[in-house]
Formats: C-alpha cells, sequence, structure tokens
C-alpha cells in the first residue's frame, strides 16, 4: 500500500514521526509553502531533508500524487486551495482520503466560512477517516455533525527523551551566571512567539502587577513583539532577560530553572491555539504550568 502524507510545514515537532513512518510503510511525506508564514518564521525554521521528504509547490505535488497512484492520501487542513485539490485527485484516482484536523475553531472570516463548509462537508461525506490532536479537537467535529466513529486521535506528543532527560545542578548555575539571575529569584518562564496571538501583552500586564523584587521574567523566543516586549519591561522596571531562539535540546535546564512556565495564548477571529506542545516540554521537567482556556491541552494535558 501506496501512502501519502501532505502538509505545509516540516517542523521540529513532528520530525522525528514523519521520519518512523517512512522507514516503517511505504509512505512519502510532501510539504508545501504555507503562505501565512512570515520571514521571520521561515528563517528560524529548521528545515529536514530525507529520502522520501518533498518539499515542492502544490501544484508539483499534485502531479506526483497523480503519477504515483497512491493508495492513500493524508491530507492537513492548511492551504484550501492545496486541501481542494488534494481530496478532488485523491477521487479521481480512487485513493482512501484522510484529513489531518489539527484545528478545533474556524476562523471567522468571511472566506474561511465559505471553505469551512465545503470543508465540513468533505469531512462529513466524503472522507474515509479523520485523525486530530485529541479529545477537545474530537468534540469540536462531533457538534459540525462529524461522524465519531470517523475520527481517531493521534495524541500531541513531544521527544520525552529530550525534554525529561536529568537536569545537573551545574547547568543551572551556568545558566544564572550567563544572564546574571539572581538565585534567590523566582523565575516565570515563556517559551514561544512573541507575538499577540501568544497573549504575550497579557502576560506582561499581569507580571507589571507583581512585586518587581521577587522575580525575574524570561522569555525565550522571536516574534514581531520583541521590541515592545523589551520596552515594556523597561518602562515598568520588570527584571526581564530576552534570551531569542535556542535550540530545543537546549531547553530542558530552562525548564528545571523556572518556579512557574505561563503559556497566555488568546482567541482572535483568525487563531485559537491548537495545543501548546511547550505544556508538555514543561511538564518533563515537573515545572508548574498556568495557562489560558484557550490551549488546546486541558485537564490531564488533552
Amino acid at each position: 500500500m501506496k501512502i501519502a502524507f501532505i502538509t505545509n510545514l516540516c517542523t521540529h515537532y513532528r520530525y522525528k514521526l514523519y521520519k518512523l513512518l517512512t522507514e516503517k510503510h511505504n509512505f512519502d511525506m510532501y510539504f508545501f509553502d504555507d503562505e501565512n508564514k512570515t520571514k521571520e518564521d521561515i528563517k528560524h525554521l529548521k528545515v529536514f531533508y530525507d529520502d522520501r521528504f518533498y518539499y515542492l509547490p502544490t501544484k508539483s505535488i499534485l502531479v506526483k500524487l497523480f503519477k504515483k497512484k497512491y493508495d492513500v492520501i493524508i491530507k492537513c487542513t492548511n492551504n484550501k486551495w492545496s486541501f481542494i485539490g488534494c481530496f478532488l485527485l485523491a477521487k479521481l484516482i480512487k485513493a482512501k482520503f484522510i484529513v489531518w484536523h489539527t484545528i478545533w475553531y474556524y476562523p471567522e472570516t468571511l472566506q474561511y466560512k465559505l471553505f469551512s463548509w465545503f470543508l465540513i462537508k468533505v469531512l462529513k461525506e466524503y472522507s474515509d477517516a479523520i485523525v486530530v490532536y485529541g479529545e477537545h479537537g474530537k468534540r469540536f467535529l462531533i457538534n459540525k455533525g462529524v461522524d465519531p466513529n470517523k475520527i481517531f486521535i493521534a495524541w500531541q506528543t513531544v521527544d520525552n527523551e529530550t525534554f525529561g532527560r536529568e537536569v545537573k545542578d551545574d547547568e543551572i548555575t551556568l545558566i544564572k551566571q550567563k544572564f546574571n539571575i539572581t538565585k534567590d529569584k523566582k523565575i516565570v518562564l515563556y517559551v514561544g512567539r512573541l507575538t499577540e496571538l501568544k497573549g504575550i501583552e497579557y502576560l506582561l500586564e499581569a507580571l507589571n502587577k507583581l512585586n518587581k523584587d521577587d522575580f525575574s521574567f524570561v522569555a525565550i523566543g522571536h516574534g514581531n513583539l520583541k521590541n515592545r516586549v523589551e520596552k515594556y519591561c523597561k518602562d515598568n522596571e520588570i527584571d526581564y532577560r530576552l534570551i531569542g531562539i535556542i535550540p530545543n535540546s537546549d531547553l530542558p535546564p530552562y525548564y528545571k530553572l523556572a518556579t512557574v512556565f505561563v503559556l497566555p495564548s488568546i482567541t482572535t477571529k483568525t487563531f485559537k491555539e491548537p495545543w501548546g506542545l511547550v505544556v508538555n516540554e514543561a511538564f518533563n521537567q515537573g515545572c508548574p504550568v498556568v495557562v489560558t482556556d484557550a490551549v488546546g491541552a486541558g485537564v490531564g494535558g488533552w
């Protein structure tokens, strides 16, 4: 059986899964450009190459799918034209069509409302199976009228060997020395993009209400709000460290160091946090976590 999986990006947290699928099965991965990604996102995204990984425009992917005559086509919901093209092609070559449905909220834009009507019809009547991140994704689709027997959960996970490894005391000491963090201060940690969608400005407002002598704010990541975050912290005398992008393998000591990890994501007309994998990462080091109800990981982590 020949299987094709088409999605927008080969992200670092999915690479091992994709690699394993290509090794265990007759399985090819296709990645297309996502026009919603900023140049900064692409710049900092580590791209993986492999024998069965293809990075192509949507049109070229459709040609390859047609020529190879796959038995199963798996498609994410990113990029409406890519989704429609893959769906129609699957029907043309009589391939099974499986939807990788990674969201639990449809953007409230006219364009997406039109697409979601088509998407729901495909999910209800023409898809052979649907894969979601967790129970919240399953509930969302059931409420849309999708047959629950067609929905399968592929739990959102991180590499526990990487994030759950033992962190030595000297690693913590080194971080404190490197960034001049006072030993007796509590650490409020944020890991992720510094953007409006992540609710970083609400976190800053909350920090401003705390005793400034009691904590240091540590943010790891990049984004268009970096300068605004820095200015706010300076203006309000918040002790802060903006560390920028670091490799995933270097994150565990920061989670171990933190007094609390905060993911303040918000819901907008165009975005709702699908999950928040950094929560899984923080839990691996036993770090207490505070999130909003916009985060997909709910009670018990799902």
